[in-house]
């Protein structure tokens, strides 16, 4: 996999910041503490194709079971060994969530082949990835991070926005700037990282409060209704059991964190180099590299 700076996450003295997807300067993450550090267990690794760019968004589908992968160059899967493209487009999928068995969402910029406006707002593929189709604010928005459950879905394209009938019509938010934002599954709860830490909302979003005691995350996502995974900006793991009123730490990923996905199985991370798996947090197991 290429490393590219448009999705770095830096610790700044002014605080967290995400640069977008225009923006250039990566620089290397703080390291983990040692009481961060884990076991890793082996695995034989796919390896990422030469076409492949950086990771915006990770997803596993109920469907298949497959891990779905949503890049700079489009979408890939990872099955087994093998990591592969998902049909032709090559939209720069700045935002990718897996909304359901084979539906997806995905947001960003059009591939130099795809006939879409750019940005391409919001698109949605019942096929797993193989074909796609508008649904809204095409050459509007971009929507960075993007979560949906079922037909409720929450966004950032500048502003926080809010759908409850897949993404054809949006409604604001309230006024927070995430790096990352997830939705329950159960749709009730949506939890944003900001630079001071997690915000949480028990509204769809409409207000949120802080999180007393949280650490500070940079990317977060839903495992089921009460567990909620997060990634802090040196790649070091956070699990909350209570929907992200308290959070216990696990172990390093190994890398600036560039993307995270969470199923009941457990969850998945991608850095700059690699994709790792855990079911528990402390023993990780790399899927791809």
């Amino acid at each position: 996999m290429r490393r590219h700076s448009t999705l770095a996450v830096l610790v700044m003295a002014a605080g967290l910041v995400l640069t977008g997807c225009a923006n250039g300067g990566s620089a290397a993450p703080p390291a983990a503490s040692p009481e961060a550090a884990a076991g890793e267990t082996s695995s034989a690794s796919a390896q990422f194709p030469d076409d492949l760019a950086h990771i915006h968004g990770l997803g596993r589908n109920p469907a298949d079971g497959l891990l779905y992968v949503g890049t700079h160059s489009g979408l890939y899967v990872v099955d087994g060994t093998r990591v592969s493209k998902v049909g032709d487009a090559g939209t720069d999928m700045m935002g990718f969530a897996v909304a359901g068995p084979d539906h997806f969402l995905a947001s960003g910029h059009p591939g130099p082949d795809d006939d879409l406006p750019n940005p391409v707002g919001l698109i949605e593929s019942r096929d797993a990835g193989q074909t796609w189709q508008p649904v809204s604010q095409g050459g509007r928005s971009d929507f960075h991070t993007l979560s949906a459950a079922g037909s409720t879905l929450v966004g950032f394209d500048g502003a926080l926005r809010l759908s409850d009938d897949g993404g054809r019509t949006w409604q604001d938010g309230d006024d927070v700037r995430p790096a990352s934002v997830a939705l329950s599954p159960d749709a009730t709860t949506v939890i944003a990282t900001t630079e001071r830490g997690p915000v949480r909302s028990t509204d769809g979003g409409r207000t949120f409060e802080p999180v007393d005691g949280a650490p500070v995350v940079v990317l977060v996502a839903w495992a089921d209704d009460a567990t909620v995974w997060a990634v802090d900006p040196s790649g070091v793991l956070h699990v909350s059991a209570d929907a992200g009123l308290t959070w216990e730490q696990r172990a390093a990923t190994g890398g600036q964190p560039y993307a995270i996905g969470a199923d009941p199985s457990g969850v998945v991370v991608a850095t700059a180099t690699r994709i790792v798996a855990s079911a528990d947090g402390v023993q990780l197991v790399e899927l791809a590299r």
